[in-house]
């Protein structure tokens, strides 16, 4: 179980980082989270107060 739960977190911290990286250089205004589940991106990241967040 320990190998799936290192999977989810570094897969979602990349996924952050392109998020902010795409923020700054391209000025991208929306992210769209497919199958976020229980992800609380949207609450906890100070990026979610720049963008709008879709979680599908």
């Amino acid at each position: 179980m320990a190998g799936a739960r290192t999977t989810a977190v570094t897969r979602s911290r990349c996924a952050k980082e392109r998020l902010a990286e795409a923020v700054v250089r391209r000025g991208t205004d929306q992210y769209a989270m497919l199958g976020a589940d229980l992800d609380s991106f949207a609450c906890r990241s100070e990026l979610a107060d720049s963008i709008r967040v879709f979680e599908v």
